[in-house]
């Protein structure tokens, strides 16, 4: 293991484990539907329908998210409404592949066969602006780009795509997109939503401080500060060092800075943003051109004063800040290099250490040529390495029966060699619930435990998570242990 604390083949192949879409989907094969009617049909679906009366309106849904896909169906915000959930299935309109973007809109339908959330309501773009084919195309492009919470699983191609396919419209047409990408998704799963901080920051260019054009003056010289909860590392005293930040855009690469953000009860919205730079904003004058030469754009950013890894916050210092930064480096190049991922096998942290450098050394001595019409990087000659394939792995769930105690075991697979397991327990007021232990181990060798837990006792509800190495393919067993008796789940192959 590196320092990183998880393999760094791990961190740079664990796309998938934010809810991503599996693959860049195209758009649905003619007829496409229309949206204003869709939107007029949605604005019909009321809280309380039945599931019948959802179809009689809006037809069977395109896709469907359910408990076993990654994420689930419990929000991923409100920790009140995740220890609460009712939600049986998203239904989800405009898809065109499983958990690819919803591109008309979303049905919650509770357990009990009833309407329970409902996303995709009020008024579409005027007919006239865009051409459908053409807005479902932008809409997945959005619903490609990281959340500013991705921290080591963000990669930078992706809110390039979405600027410079947005960059040529204009400011109305570019803003109107968003507005509609931001209309039929769901702020409980499609973490997409927050993405659209990054993009906007990226395609409006920073308020000039000696323009008159911004009515806030506290402002100029930067752009309306995130408020989504602090961050790691925190944002420079001088706002005009990074007027981005989070984002800083080095040769035409838009870097995320942070780590992640605090978790905040209510963070801000992206509508509020989009309201902002509609008022204020001012669109960047030429799509992105990221540099051939990026790990350079990296070195001159480092000795810069906008440089926020100095000082430890969240990071180690420097050598952490530049390792966080070349791994974004690494997935824009995963066009033109890719590097084993069992690199670090048998190596000790340090010999490891050096292996990523040496990784980073290969990577930033190619030959390459940024494509505008593909969005990646290509070699010299225009060819690249085929696209990596993004698996789509289903989660395993097992929920034990312990008298006076409600368990929930979770298991979801993060990377070919990692997985991420879940345990939740709750009760009713009263007397305490009985303490449960729960071990997971591989079949073949019980008495090495990937990872431990324990629920119950006092707090009504509890909910841990961690993450345990196990290679694809293997198979895993658990034991669940309340004073003396026991019992084992069945054999898992997450």
């Amino acid at each position: 293991m590196s320092r990183l604390g998880i393999s760094f083949a791990a961190v740079m192949f664990t796309a998938f484990a934010a809810n991503l879409p599996v693959a860049a989907a195209d758009p649905p094969a003619e007829p496409l539907r229309s949206r204003h009617e869709f939107a007029t049909a949605m604005n019909k679906v009321k809280v309380g329908m039945s599931e019948a009366e959802v179809v009689a309106l809006l037809g069977r849904p395109d896709d469907m998210r359910t408990e076993r896909d990654p994420g689930g169906v419990e929000p991923r915000t409100d920790p009140i409404a995740f220890f609460n959930c009712k939600t049986k299935e998203v239904w989800r309109y405009g898809a065109s592949g499983h958990l690819t973007t919803a591109l008309l809109g979303q049905v919650y339908i509770d357990k009990d066969g009833v309407v329970e959330h409902v996303f995709g309501k009020n008024t579409p773009p005027p007919k006239r602006m865009f051409a459908e084919r053409e807005l479902r195309s932008l809409l997945d492009a959005l619903g490609h780009v990281p959340s500013y919470n991705s921290g080591w699983e963000y990669n930078p191609r992706n809110v390039i795509k979405a600027v410079n396919l947005l960059q040529p419209l204009g400011k109305v047409k570019a803003l109107a997109a968003i507005d509609e990408f931001l209309r039929v998704t769901s702020h409980l799963h499609d973490e997409r939503r927050e993405g659209m901080f990054l993009v906007l920051r990226t395609l409006f260019e920073v308020p000039d401080s000696r323009s008159t054009l911004f009515s806030a003056p506290k402002n100029r010289g930067y752009m309306q500060p995130m408020q989504v909860g602090g961050s790691r590392p925190k944002a420079p005293d001088d706002p005009k060092l990074l007027p981005r930040f989070p984002i800083s855009i080095e040769g035409d690469i838009p870097f995320l800075l942070v780590r992640d953000f605090s978790s905040s009860l209510d963070p801000e919205q992206p509508e509020s943003h989009v309201a902002y730079f509609r008022k204020n904003g001012q669109i960047r004058a030429e799509p992105l051109a990221p540099s051939n030469r990026p790990f350079r754009a990296l070195e001159s950013f480092a000795k810069s004063p906008r440089w926020i890894y100095s000082e430890p916050d969240g990071f180690d210092g420097d050598d952490d800040g530049q390792l966080f930064l070349g791994v974004q480096l690494l997935k824009l190049l995963e066009s033109v290099y890719r590097f084993d991922p069992d690199y670090d096998k048998g190596l000790s942290d340090a010999e490891a250490d050096r292996a990523v450098g040496t990784i980073f050394a290969k990577a930033a001595d190619l030959e390459i040529h940024w494509d505008s019409s593909a969005h990646k990087y290509t070699f010299v000659d225009g060819t690249s390495l085929p696209e990596p394939e993004h698996k789509h792995y289903f989660r395993e769930i097992w929920r034990p029966m312990v008298v006076g105690l409600d368990v929930e075991l979770i298991l979801e697979r993060v990377g070919p060699g990692d997985v991420s397991a879940r345990v939740k327990g709750t009760h009713s007021a009263g007397e305490p619930a009985p303490i449960a232990v729960l071990q997971v181990f591989e079949p073949d060798a019980e008495d090495v435990v990937l990872v431990r837990f324990s629920v119950g006792g006092s707090t009504r509800a509890t909910a841990t998570r961690n993450r345990f190495r196990l290679k694809e393919g293997r198979q895993v067993q658990v034991r669940l242990a309340v004073g003396k008796e026991s019992q084992l789940s069945p054999i898992f192959k997450p």
